[in-house]
């Protein structure tokens, strides 16, 4: 069984997270498996746009990201408490997003490793999420039966929010929407 492709950036090669805790790289020009990397239950995975990295999400909520010409793990961190269902890196490459079995969207630097935004919002698993071309949003749908818009610009979601309230954020607000400031977010 496959649980998720993604084509390499050049379309030379494809990439499988295989229910066999393999990730199975083919290549293109003779339909052959060309190599394989061991998991623990991989469930999604993606190509950066850039080619650079290949990351992985597994059943087990971690996410681990690759050197995508050498096969060698740059990092691997945990990401959700349970399955990671979706993964997509931005188009800058900067960001991964994630999206899994506890209800969450995260953000993660790429350089990193670190989550730099975290959307809570769907009542449900997030069993998609796709960055927009300009990587300004991020797309998510649940089996909540909802797709939700995340703003990924801090400060832009900050001027977004203000815009509409006549008054600061709360400290609930803040915690929802990650924004780790102490001073006023609203003028």
């Amino acid at each position: 069984m496959v649980n998720d492709v993604a084509f390499s950036p050049d379309g030379t090669q494809i990439v499988f997270a295989g229910a066999d805790n393999l990730i199975h790289f083919w290549s293109r020009e003779n339909w052959q498996e060309v190599n394989t990397l061991s998991t623990d239950g991989a469930q999604a995975v993606a190509y950066s746009y850039d080619g650079k990295y290949i990351a992985v999400a597994t059943l087990k909520g971690l996410i681990s990201l690759w050197d995508a010409q050498t096969l060698q793990k740059v990092y691997e961190f945990p990401g959700h408490n349970g399955v990671i269902w979706d993964i997509g890196f931005s188009s800058d490459g900067q960001y991964l997003a994630s999206g899994g079995s506890d209800g969450i969207v995260r953000l993660w630097d790429v350089a990193t490793g670190k989550e730099v935004r975290r959307f809570v919002g769907h009542t449900a698993l997030v069993n998609n999420v796709v960055y927009s071309p300009k990587g300004d949003l991020v797309a998510s749908i649940s089996l909540d039966g909802t797709v939700k818009f995340w703003m990924t610009d801090i400060e832009a979601l900050k001027s977004a929010m203000c815009h509409v309230l006549p008054r600061d954020l709360t400290p609930d607000e803040r915690a929802r929407y990650n924004i780790t400031n102490t001073g006023a977010t609203c003028p």
